[in-house]
């Protein structure tokens, strides 16, 4: 057993584990509700770790230069505002700010002030920018086929279903908040 399959195996065991105290704690509990949140944290944790590996591997330093490389490479002519950046990354504007440094020092993009706001920043990225993008995305687009594999098109379908349900599900937390998270308080 490799120690990967073996660290799963463990996580796997602990999380179910914890799921079944917090049921023996809180009788109302539902187990697997726990359970499958536990592994979702899990699942994505581990993800996000082999995205960090691969990125660096491919000589960037990590998932969030990543990301906005990703974003400005997607956009109509490589080039979008530092706002708009951050927002669709979701990253403060202070963070958004500190990796355009970053990356403007790398010589993968530049920032200048945008034509329609001058208060605004238009980042774009350099040759050396889409150079890199060109090879750095492609491998992380190879990984994320390689995380779904042996899932046939109708599980991918039902997996985004599902994950679309839970993330739906968690953000009305962040805005309306339950009734009982209301009443813990």
């Amino acid at each position: 057993m490799s120690v990967i399959t073996k660290r799963h195996s463990q996580q796997r065991d602990v999380s179910a584990r914890l799921a079944e105290r917090y049921h023996q704690e809180y009788e109302w509990s539902d187990s697997r509700a726990v359970e499958a949140c536990l592994r979702s944290d899990l699942a994505s944790t581990t993800h996000k770790s082999a995205i960090r590996f691969w990125v660096q591997q491919l000589g960037m330093e990590s998932n969030t230069g990543y990301s906005v490389l990703r974003a400005l490479y997607f956009s109509p002519g490589h080039r979008m505002l530092q706002g708009d950046i951050g927002n669709y990354i979701q990253i403060t504007s202070a963070s958004i700010t500190y990796l355009v440094d970053v990356l403007e020092e790398q010589g993968l993009l530049r920032r200048a002030v945008d034509a329609s706001n001058r208060r605004a920043k238009m980042i774009s990225l350099t040759d050396l920018g889409v150079e890199t993008c060109r090879r750095v995305i492609p491998a992380i687009a190879q990984l994320m086929n390689r995380a779904l594999a042996g899932f046939s098109d109708e599980e991918k379908r039902l997996f985004i279903d599902f994950l679309d349900r839970f993330w739906r599900n968690s953000a009305a937390e962040l805005t309306e908040g339950s009734s009982e998270a209301k009443a813990a308080r």
